[in-house]
């Protein structure tokens, strides 16, 4: 039923986004996209898994486990597989999970949670940042405040994982309640965050992650005849993605266009180019995806080869 729902709200607002352009120019911009600059943003999506696979490895081995390189890269493949399949990217999570439990499905659930976590947090930063800018120009974006706000409560929210463990049980009356697996969690995420050699290089390969998918972006954009104030779109792609992993849609979908009709109008993009890009975008996930599963089914036993021996 909830992923029906989740299906519907895609769908719906993809519907009625569609309804509110002129289909044609839509349709020009979709089939003049020249094809080298989306193949190179193909190219930047399948090298982020190789980023994404390192930080999953720096998280792990923060907790003194070590793992294969390419058992590891496998087990990212599937989830992004998986995320493009399923209505939420908690499917393709689910997946690495349960591909990964060589490792001990409590650290294998643990890891995979922190290395969302650490994303979700580096993006809520980079986007703060970004509005905070756009506000202090007076950069022409629909409710600046309120997105500030949000990215603030995401930054919490993080924040609260790292220290509220501690602090809760600290509290008089709050030791009786049952905090082993929430404490369990909290001490492998500070093993992380609270080390700075550790987090330094974790946190870096994040904002990589957030900035080359932005970059990306740009390069569909480009791909698309659009030359003009290229970093501005990119840095409004990066709040567009962080509203887009709630998972209330179909692996985004609708909800990542709904955000670029809004936002990118203001920086003079015509809604119909913003819709096409953001579609694009879309598109080229769904390859990745297809990609990283037909690599993890080709790859038989190697995709089970977690733990190292060395």
């Amino acid at each position: 039923m909830k992923n029906a729902l989740k299906l519907l709200i895609s769908a719906g607002v993809l519907t009625v986004l569609l309804s509110n352009v002129d289909l044609l120019e839509f349709s020009n911009i979709m089939r003049g996209i020249e094809p080298i600059f989306f193949l190179f943003a193909l190219a930047i999506q399948l090298a982020l898994s190789v980023v994404q696979t390192e930080r999953w490895r720096l998280i792990l081995l923060a907790g003194k486990l070590r793992i294969r390189p390419v058992g590891a890269w496998l087990n990212v493949m599937i989830g992004l597989c998986f995320n493009q399949v399923l209505p939420s990217s908690v499917g393709g999570d689910a997946i690495r999970v349960y591909h990964a439990k060589s490792l001990g499905l409590g650290t294998a659930l643990q890891s995979i949670l922190i290395d969302r976590l650490i994303a979700l947090f580096t993006l809520s930063v980079l986007s703060f940042c970004i509005c905070y800018i756009f506000y202090l120009d007076g950069v022409n974006q629909p409710h600046l405040e309120l997105m500030l706000g949000l990215e603030l409560l995401f930054i919490f929210i993080c924040a609260l994982l790292v220290f509220g463990t501690p602090i809760i049980g600290k509290i008089p009356g709050m030791t009786a309640l049952n905090l082993n697996i929430l404490a369990s969690f909290s001490d492998q995420l500070r093993a992380v965050v609270l080390v700075p050699s550790k987090s330094f290089s974790v946190l870096c390969l994040s904002f990589t992650i957030h900035v080359f998918v932005s970059i990306s972006v740009i390069l569909l954009f480009v791909g698309v005849g659009v030359k003009t104030d290229l970093v501005t779109l990119g840095a409004i792609f990066a709040l567009i993605n962080l509203f887009s992993v709630i998972p209330i849609s179909f692996g985004g979908w609708g909800i990542r266009e709904g955000f670029a009709f809004a936002l990118y109008p203001g920086t003079g993009v015509k809604i119909e180019t913003a819709l096409a890009v953001s579609i694009l975008f879309g598109v080229v996930m769904i390859i990745v995806g297809l990609i990283g599963g037909t690599v993890w089914l080709l790859s038989g036993d190697k995709a089970k080869e977690l733990v190292s021996e060395e």
